[in-house]
């Protein structure tokens, strides 16, 4: 994807498979690493990726209480990211049956930046910056 992603906002969700290289640290562990995510662009929110199943490191994904629901993508479920003894609880989550609009983010997860120690998209660390329920994936290239 080439153009700047402030320019391609509009009133509805837009959810599209990017080839942006991302990659997700914490505790000195590279626990996620694709270049096959998803991108979702929600009106008024940064930019968010979801990282395929098979590319996330599932031994450190621990299962946690907490569930949310989204009027277009449908129920989350949360998972703890432990590495090495380190925690931080409720800092990935999942779609796993999504509803219609949301079927290219099925079996993908995303993670919380600023919960963890680095997220980076194109070797470019976003932004971390706490977005209360929000998980803002704010690089130079998506700010709204």
């Amino acid at each position: 994807m080439t153009s700047n992603i402030s320019d391609r906002r509009s009133k509805i969700p837009i959810v599209e498979k990017t080839t942006d290289r991302i990659k997700v640290i914490f505790n000195d562990v590279a626990i996620a690493e694709t270049t096959d995510p998803v991108l979702v662009l929600e009106p008024g929110l940064p930019a968010v990726y979801y990282i395929p199943q098979e590319d996330v490191k599932q031994e450190y994904l621990e299962s946690s209480d907490r569930q949310t629901h989204c009027s277009w993508k449908g129920d989350a479920e949360y998972f703890h990211v432990v590495v090495n003894g380190k925690n931080a609880p409720n800092a990935a989550w999942r779609y796993s049956d999504p509803l219609k609009r949301f079927q290219k983010g099925r079996d993908h997860i995303s993670f919380y930046p600023s919960k963890l120690d680095g997220c980076y998209v194109n070797g470019k660390q976003v932004t971390r910056r706490d977005e209360g329920k929000f998980a803002g994936w704010e690089t130079e290239r998506n700010t709204t």
